[in-house]
């Protein structure tokens, strides 16, 4: 949550998202999170919300899913704040 409410901060936007995880292609002895495993925050002005999150699949497939789950996650709660 951080991450997106820094960057929307910095940013001066109404809304941001912030997505960290483990897209591989190893598994970070250092990381207590396992492989495709990662968590999406999305901030607005006044609320945050982060969910845990994990894919399989190559590095690159978990980067645009990721990517495609967290503009998702914003449209809806956009949606679900703004009737």
């Amino acid at each position: 949550r951080e991450l997106a409410e820094s960057l929307r901060v910095k940013s001066g936007s109404t809304y941001s998202i912030g997505i960290t995880g483990n897209a591989g292609p190893e598994l970070d002895p250092y990381s207590k999170e396992s492989l495709g495993e990662g968590y999406i925050a999305i901030t607005g002005k006044s609320w945050s919300i982060a969910k845990k999150f994990h894919l399989h699949g190559s590095r690159l497939d978990i980067q645009i899913r990721s990517s495609a789950l967290a503009l998702d996650f914003l449209r809806r709660e956009i949606l679900n704040r703004n009737p």
